[in-house]
């Protein structure tokens, strides 16, 4: 994962993708894979990225229908 946020931000550095990262955590989120996303939105608010509200919710739904109601 640490790649793919390495190759975000190699995009928006050479100005090629100024939303990489929204667009690899909408990736994630779409495929599924919230431990991905949560780790892709630590990375965003680490650099200033507003973290929108429903960012959040394909998190909870994965969780809430694995009955994980607890996790994170």
């Amino acid at each position: 994962m640490i790649k793919v946020v390495e190759y975000c931000q190699d995009l928006k550095e050479k100005g090629l993708n100024p939303l990489a990262l929204e667009q690899a955590l909408n990736s994630a989120l779409t495929n599924g894979r919230p431990e991905e996303a949560l780790f892709l939105m630590q990375v965003m608010k680490d650099e200033g990225c507003s973290l929108r509200p429903h960012y959040f919710w394909p998190i909870f739904l994965h969780y809430g229908r694995n009955g994980d109601v607890q996790s994170k």
